[in-house]
């Protein structure tokens, strides 16, 4: 059944409307016409099962037959602190770690960032990457939409990520934890950060501000992970061993 993102304004009483670009694609793409059902989702974590009333022009007005919990959600928020690759990487990656369950998406530059963009320029991919996490969550029906925050620097980022219970930063040069036993010693962690380097990795000084934050480095094994498969790598394996992918 269609899945559509509604905003809570939209919500009145036992009725919800549609309006704009979903309600085009719903009447001229898929042909729904008064009496077919769509699921609508708040994007708080509930799913409202529907029936088309009226189409009127561009905006559609729906009643609520029934609002359930969105069970596609995991319960432990994971952040992705995603060093900025060159060219389509960054859609890749926003994809694969939205349908892994990501919670939040962080662009982020480090000394060795092969992307060299304006700020106006990280506005425009900023929007682009949005606008795929935003499909992707309808293609695997979950109940919130990770947001993709706007590029910060390397020092914008640490600040955050290190307010994380738990901040893992997958370093090749790490040869004292590995990625499982980090996991372990964290228990039943809720709130954890990813730090994903870019495709030349972290500079050593930049590794040891970050642990000096209590952000925790890992190796991931002898094999060397591109920065497009890193992230969402470590995320399954996240998701795993909290107990997140039954």
């Amino acid at each position: 059944m269609p899945k559509f993102f509604v905003l809570p304004q939209d919500f009145h009483q036992d009725f919800v409307k549609i309006s704009g670009f979903d309600a085009k694609h719903i009447t001229k793409v898929l042909r729904k016409s008064s009496g077919d059902d769509i699921i609508v989702c708040d994007g708080c974590g509930f799913d409202y099962h529907t029936v088309i009333q009226e189409v009127c022009g561009q905006e559609i007005l729906l009643k609520i037959l029934d609002k359930q919990k969105n069970l596609c959600e995991p319960e432990v928020k994971v952040t992705l602190y995603q060093c900025v690759p060159k060219g389509s990487k960054m859609d890749e990656v926003v994809q694969k770690c939205t349908e892994l369950g990501v919670s939040a998406i962080v662009p982020f530059l480090s000394h060795r960032t092969v992307v060299k963009d304006d700020k106006e320029g990280f506005a425009k991919k900023t929007v682009r990457w949005q606008k795929t996490v935003d499909e992707s969550v309808k293609q695997c029906m979950r109940g919130m939409i990770p947001r993709v925050s706007p590029v910060l620097s390397f020092s914008e980022m640490l600040e955050r990520a290190k307010q994380h219970t738990l901040c893992l930063m997958p370093y090749e040069n790490c040869r004292t934890t590995d990625l499982k036993t980090a996991l372990q010693q964290a228990g039943d962690c809720l709130d954890v950060g990813i730090i994903i380097g870019s495709e030349g990795g972290f500079e050593e000084s930049e590794v040891e501000q970050a642990e000096n934050l209590g952000i925790v480095p890992v190796t991931l094994g002898r094999r060397i992970l591109r920065t497009e498969t890193a992230g969402a790598a470590v995320l399954g394996c996240v998701m795993y061993q909290l107990d997140q992918m039954k």
